[in-house]
């Protein structure tokens, strides 16, 4: 009696090389996305010079870095921030935070803004508690307005300033305020369409 032969299913099917080809695509892409993370940002550590009376007032504020920003006139200048501020290994995001200056009411035609810029983690290390904004400035390319009284609780401050973030190396060395903040950074935007790609590529 001849053995029969086990019909195929039909949800047997093996993968074909189209579909292994795009598991492969996809596994080096989510492998170069967590080497991306793991290997932090290189971020601008400075800050404007009129903080510095300020700094060396309030022990708090002296403790907000693990060593003192470097307070100089170089950290009001993109080129100059580009080409001599100290630069800091950050977990997270680079920010920078502006700070509107006025002169007689009016906001500074010649100096609009001081600077603060570092890593997510340091700006925000006095906070008591984190708001859900704030998290968003540890995850996104976004800008936000705080009041400064969140930012540094231990300083009497009726302020409001902008607080912008990035995530790439050297991103916080802006002199205005982006108006494409408040998309994904490029590395991101390149990662989820090339996986939308995958995708589609593997249902066909």
């Amino acid at each position: 009696m001849k053995a029969t032969r086990a019909k195929k299913s039909s949800y047997d099917v093996q993968p074909g090389p189209t579909h292994r080809i795009g598991i492969m695509i996809f596994l080096f892409i989510f492998h170069a996305a967590l080497l991306h993370l793991a290997e932090g940002l290189n971020c601008f550590s400075c800050a404007s010079a009129e903080y510095e009376p300020l700094f060396s007032r309030n022990r708090h504020l002296r403790a907000f870095w693990d060593k003192p920003p470097k307070f100089d006139s170089i950290c009001d200048e993109s080129l100059e921030v580009r080409r001599l501020a100290p630069v800091e290994s950050c977990e997270s995001t680079c920010v920078t935070v502006f700070e509107q200056q006025f002169f007689g009411g009016v906001q500074s035609v010649p100096k609009p803004y001081t600077f603060i810029r570092g890593c997510a983690e340091q700006i925000f290390s006095l906070m008591d508690s984190r708001p859900r904004e704030v998290d968003f400035l540890h995850q996104e390319t976004i800008c936000l307005t705080l009041p400064l009284s969140l930012i540094w609780p231990h300083v009497a401050a009726n302020e409001h300033v902008e607080v912008c973030s990035c995530k790439e190396n050297g991103c916080n060395y802006q002199v205005e305020i982006s108006s494409s903040s408040n998309s994904l950074s490029s590395f991101m935007s390149v990662l989820l369409a090339v996986a939308t790609t995958i995708l589609t590529i593997t249902r066909l």
